[in-house]
């Protein structure tokens, strides 16, 4: 007998919710009753949710697709059905994404005196500044990676920013990767005028300075890229007799895992982007080109060096409660802690007290992230 499912239309999958939840997220960036850098914020929560959705939900997708059978789940989806529907949504949120970044970034930022420059257009005091940062600071700590028989792809962490480089010398045809080191800002702040912001990535200085890696060599053409990997844990809690050492052993594998997001240039050739897919195992299919700067949580870091406070919210001191032992406060009667409004204090100093009390047995509590 058939089973039979109820409507899709009735009910909204896990992972399609979540994606809604981050489009709402989104709303945020776009809303201009917000302050501009609170909005810049908003776009790098955005990018680092989807990140962490991409490497645990759609990577746990992706198994699933590979190692069930054709079996509908309590929607009604197929695993395939549901991993293109999921991976959709995805494409629709980087698109917004970018389309939200790229308007920000070019009238409302701009207007503010922050500006996020090219080589191209520095001044010459500017390029004089970046070539000496990039010879003191960046060529000593950046290493080429040949691909060829005897040196296969790099493993590269997930969420690195790398470049691939198509070289020739004497007709031989040669990919080096460059991976953009982790150790050192991917913001530089620029010589300006007073009140204004000028700032260039590392990945447009790198770029620019690629030939002082292949003396001898003819770049034939070169792309950004960036991957994510497997970062789901597969751990039976109730069946492992060690669950510290199996999350470990889990942890570890992570380095190694399975690509399940690959993102490349805009203008990426099919022939370079087909190397690093053969490379890393990965479906040319699905790959996604990006036409602006990559991984967008770097705005953190840019908004750090701007000291504009009417362009962020009013900072708030929580309302401190004064005794001298939380037990004894408690014993007093009942009372109300209203975080974020009441400072959470009280609520460290419960903890410390009850780890010193010889009469607590243990301490349990519910975790959640804030």
């Amino acid at each position: 007998m058939k089973k039979a499912f109820e409507p899709k239309d009735k009910f909204i999958a896990r992972d399609l919710s979540w994606l809604k939840f981050n489009q709402r997220v989104l709303g945020e960036a776009k809303d201009k009753n917000n302050p501009l850098l609170e909005r810049l914020k908003f776009l790098a929560i955005f990018m680092g949710n989807l990140d962490e959705f991409l490497m645990v939900r759609v990577a746990g997708l992706k198994t699933k697709k590979e190692q069930s059978s054709n079996i509908q789940d309590q929607l009604g989806f197929y695993p395939q059905e549901f991993l293109e529907e999921v991976s959709l949504g995805c494409r629709e949120g980087i698109k917004d994404l970018y389309g939200t970044y790229n308007q920000i970034l070019s009238k409302d930022l701009a207007g503010e005196g922050v500006k996020i420059e090219n080589m191209s257009s520095l001044k010459k005091d500017q390029k004089k500044f970046v070539t000496d940062y990039f010879a003191t600071t960046l060529y000593p700590i950046i290493t080429p990676l040949g691909v060829d028989a005897g040196h296969p792809f790099p493993v590269l962490p997930t969420k690195t920013l790398a470049f691939a480089v198509h070289i020739k010398r004497k007709g031989e045809s040669y990919l080096a990767i460059i991976p953009i080191p982790k150790n050192v800002p991917r913001v530089l702040r620029l010589p300006s005028k007073k009140n204004e912001y000028r700032f260039i990535l590392m990945e447009d200085i790198i770029r620019t300075n690629l030939t002082a890696f292949f003396k001898g060599y003819k770049i034939q053409q070169t792309t950004l890229f960036r991957v994510i990997r497997d970062s789901e844990l597969d751990v039976e809690e109730e069946e492992t007799q060690n669950l510290l050492k199996e999350i470990e052993g889990e942890v570890k594998k992570r380095r190694t895992a399975k690509v399940v997001y690959l993102e490349v240039e805009e203008n990426c050739s099919s022939e370079l982007s087909d190397m690093i897919c053969e490379g890393l195992s990965f479906p040319m299919e699905e790959v996604v080109r990006i036409g602006s700067h990559f991984d967008l949580t770097y705005l953190f870091e840019l908004i750090s060096y701007i000291d504009k406070p009417n362009l962020c919210y009013q900072g708030y001191t929580p309302r401190k409660l004064e005794f001298e032992n939380i037990f004894e406060k408690i014993k007093e009667g009942d009372f109300i802690l209203h975080v974020p409004y009441d400072s959470f204090d009280p609520t460290v100093q419960m903890i410390q007290a009850a780890a010193r009390d010889e009469n607590v047995l243990a301490i349990k509590m519910t975790l959640y992230r804030t």
